[in-house]
């Protein structure tokens, strides 16, 4: 579990440390940060993800950082990559290559376990392109950087899903690299009944406990009916569907209000 966030030159955060606890509620006016500390810990897991991807096996330690591309960065959706950084300030006072400011997202974690701490930093190339690396791995031992990350944050599975742009009529499976770029596109409406169906196929009573009670409670409070969600994938088109049921008709995903979900 994540019990501490500490970001620096995120966004609009210059140093700003969020304590965390197993259900958490965000809540503040509009641009007091609550989007940025979410966007702050999927940028910092894609960071991570990247940096174990490249690295995993090889031989050789290399401290420069991982290439990501604005194409591949599914965390948040940017124009240019310097939109990133706490003031668009990729450098320091004076501009100089040798005064770069770093974007340094730590994440400590652990209850009722062993604790740990795992850092990461990200270093501006170009509008396209930033570099991420273990936070300090200029300074750390070769050792030290083959030992990087913590087990438990390696096994941290964290998944961002903004606020819904819209739900598409048609839905096709898409599998999870493609679930990751519409999300940082944007556009999670349009992976919604994937996201559903893969809690039902993993888990029913996972499906049951999360989602029936509060699509009932929603909708009796919203629209005065009962519903059922139920998932139903058609025998000759992948394309996951959701029905919600009443007592007098079949009301598809796509045909319901917002709020309902």
């Amino acid at each position: 579990m994540i019990r501490r966030v500490t970001i620096r030159k995120f966004k609009r955060f210059r140093a700003q440390t969020c304590e965390l606890a197993e259900s958490v509620v965000l809540a503040g006016p509009n641009n007091a940060g609550k989007s940025t500390l979410l966007q702050a810990i999927a940028t910092w897991k894609l960071g991570l993800d990247r940096w174990l991807v490249q690295r995993e096996g090889g031989r050789a330690v290399r401290r420069s950082g991982v290439a990501i591309t604005r194409a591949d960065f599914t965390a948040v959706p940017l124009r240019e990559m310097n939109l990133l950084w706490e003031g668009r300030k990729v450098t320091g006072p004076r501009g100089m290559s040798g005064t770069r400011r770093l974007i340094e997202i730590v994440v400590e974690g652990g209850a009722g376990e062993e604790e740990w701490t795992c850092g990461i930093e990200f270093q501006y190339s170009n509008p396209q392109v930033v570099h991420v690396r273990p936070l300090r791995a200029k300074d750390l031992d070769p050792a030290a950087i083959r030992a990087f990350p913590p087990p438990a944050a390696r096994a941290l599975d964290i998944v961002h899903v903004p606020p819904l742009a819209g739900i598409e009529r048609d839905e096709p499976r898409r599998d999870r690299g493609m679930q990751d770029l519409l999300v940082g596109q944007g556009r999670p409406g349009e992976i919604l009944r994937n996201l559903l169906w893969e809690i039902s196929e993993n888990s029913k009573e996972d499906y049951d406990e999360m989602v029936l009670p509060t699509s009932r409670n929603v909708s009796k409070r919203s629209f005065s009916i009962d519903v059922i969600v139920q998932p139903r994938m058609p025998k000759r088109q992948n394309s996951p569907g959701f029905f919600f049921s009443t007592k007098s008709r079949n009301l598809h995903l796509s045909q319901c209000h917002a709020r309902l979900v």
